[in-house]
């Protein structure tokens, strides 16, 4: 029964983290620009301030591939959503 408990459990979690995804991912698709919606907003979303957003994309984007095509993902947009990925693991 324990482990019956335990799976269930586990599928709600998963759930949860994946509805939380969904949630962040309507308001960068809305917004498009992370950058532009309100900074306690910002702070609640990355748990960063805006200005060490920024500071760790321009760091990163020497490392990062630049897309080509005219759809390609911004390098800031790829960034916010990693550090987002990374705080709903936890």
């Amino acid at each position: 029964m324990a482990a019956a408990w335990f799976v269930i459990n586990q599928y709600e979690d998963r759930r949860n983290r994946n509805n939380g995804l969904r949630i962040i991912r309507k308001i960068l698709r809305d917004t498009q620009n992370p950058f532009n919606i309100p900074e306690k907003r910002f702070r609640e979303i990355y748990r960063l301030s805006r200005e060490a957003v920024m500071q760790l994309c321009l760091n990163l984007m020497p490392y990062m591939p630049q897309g080509r095509k005219l759809t390609a993902i911004p390098s800031e947009i790829k960034v916010t959503s990693s550090i987002t990925k990374k705080i709903i693991k936890t």
